[in-house]
């Protein structure tokens, strides 16, 4: 059972996909750290019971040594601007750090280590999306295929005609090897592996597949699929904020042209 719901505090207005340009600080003073900063776009921010914030300890590190992270509560910091989304809820929110005052024991594990701690979790949380992108794209594809064998034009179902059967064949055949993916991503971290390219691969291929299949039976269901009570329009919506959230499309072609390239990839 949940009983408590937490947050996690990276993205600010100046650092999304390049978050080791984080500008929030953390300075030491005797028992306690004082943090200064915005953190934007933290989701479950206005209702969490805690969160873990990242922050600057050594400027001259950064990635490599410079960022440490915290566990704070909402009485050490202060909540601003609300982010509406699509989805016409306030979501995101605005966290405001000024000299919050944050127990030294509140420290994540080692000090200024905690960046690599960051990428391993957006990697998981990479893996998650792409897994939600799965059923996500069955309902669709299940839907679409419903409505080409109901829906009638000129005498017939749509679903008769090629140019419906080719729209649901792609789909289908994405998703199959979407799912093939996120099984062996899941694989590589079960038994320990490193898995960074391959979860940028499985999330990136995911994201995208899913926002095809959805423009596609949004497609099969013409005027209806774009009303609000047909769900297709809900999804083409939602769905493309995935191409977004825990790194970008091209954040993760860059992960995955480094593992090719080297520093070449910058």
């Amino acid at each position: 059972r949940a009983e408590h719901s937490a947050c996690f505090m990276l993205t600010e207005p100046g650092a999304g996909s390049d978050a080791q340009s984080i500008a929030t600080r953390a300075q030491r003073d005797g028992d306690v750290y004082l943090l200064n900063g915005t953190k934007h776009f933290i989701t479950n921010g206005k209702h969490a019971d805690w969160g873990v914030v990242f922050a600057v300890t050594d400027s001259s590190k950064r990635a490599k040594g410079g960022i440490s992270a915290f566990i704070v509560e909402p009485g050490m910091y202060r909540l601003g601007r609300a982010h509406q989304g699509m989805w016409g809820h306030e979501d995101q929110v605005e966290i405001v750090f000024e000299d919050a005052r944050v127990p030294a024991e509140n420290l994540v594990g080692k000090e200024g280590w905690a960046f690599v701690t960051a990428m391993s979790f957006l990697g998981t949380g990479r893996l998650q999306i792409a897994a939600n992108c799965l059923g996500i794209a069955d309902y669709l594809l299940r839907l679409g295929s419903e409505y080409a064998k109901e829906r009638k034009t000129f005498g017939e179902p749509i679903g008769s005609r090629q140019s419906i059967q080719w729209m649901l064949a792609d789909s289908a055949t994405e998703l199959y090897a979407a799912r093939q993916m996120c099984y062996h991503c899941a694989w590589l971290i079960d038994e320990g592996k490193n898995a960074m390219a391959e979860l940028s691969m499985c999330k990136l291929y995911a994201t995208e597949m899913v926002n095809r299949v959805c423009d596609r039976v949004l497609q099969i269901h013409g005027g209806m699929g774009w009303m609000r009570d047909c769900p297709t329009e809900r999804y083409y919506r939602y769905l493309r904020m995935l191409r977004i959230v825990e790194g970008s499309s091209e954040i993760q072609r860059l992960i995955i042209a480094r593992t090719m390239l080297g520093d070449l990839a910058r």
